[in-house]
């Protein structure tokens, strides 16, 4: 299975690289293992996200939305440590490689 991870992670890190970033194992801090087996499964198109807090961490809930109503996709429930490396990473991901066009004001 790895075998097959590893020409996903060579075709993603080619894909991430056309829009002037690197996916590197270095880089974030984990292992080439590790990185392959996070591009070993399938990943689903979201375009919503609902967030929620209870005493023990965070769930984040995604949907894809086309119509009135979202279509639940996934939810994923985390401790307060790792959402706030989560929010971390997201920040210095974000703000180093993707130039976002502001919101029109109204």
């Amino acid at each position: 299975m790895l075998s097959r991870c590893s020409a996903e992670v060579e075709r993603v890190m080619v894909e991430t690289a056309k829009i002037g970033s690197v996916l590197k194992a270095d880089v974030l801090g984990v292992s080439a293992t590790e990185l392959q087996v996070s591009m070993s499964g399938p990943a689903t198109l979201v375009n919503r996200f609902f967030i929620g807090l209870n005493p023990n961490g965070v769930r984040i809930a995604f949907a894809e939305q086309s119509g009135e109503m979202p279509i639940f996709r996934t939810a994923i429930v985390m401790g307060f440590p790792e959402a706030f490396a989560l929010s971390s990473v997201l920040k210095d991901l974000l703000e180093a490689n993707v130039k976002v066009q502001p919101a029109p004001t109204k």
